[in-house]
C-alpha cells in the first residue's frame, strides 16, 4: 500500500512493519485485515466452497 506524509509531502512504501503492521494492530472497528500471501489462496477456496454448497442446497431443495 502506498501512504502519503502531509508533514512532509512525501509519499512512502508500506514495509508492512516487519509483518506486523500497526494499522492492522490499533485499528479499532478492524476494518484493515493482514492476511499472508500465502494464505490468501485457501481463504478464496473456502469461500467459493461455502457458496458452492449454499447453492447446491438450495437447488436440492426446489428440486425435492
Amino acid at each position: 500500500a502506498m501512504g502519503f506524509n502531509s508533514i512532509e509531502r512525501k509519499v512512502f512504501k508500506c514495509d508492512l512493519c516487519d509483518g506486523d503492521p500497526q494499522c492492522v494492530r490499533f485499528c479499532d472497528v478492524q476494518c484493515v485485515e493482514y492476511v499472508d500471501a500465502d494464505d490468501v489462496a485457501v481463504l478464496k477456496k473456502k469461500e467459493a466452497a461455502k457458496k458452492l454448497y449454499a447453492t447446491s442446497n438450495k437447488i436440492a431443495l426446489k428440486e425435492a
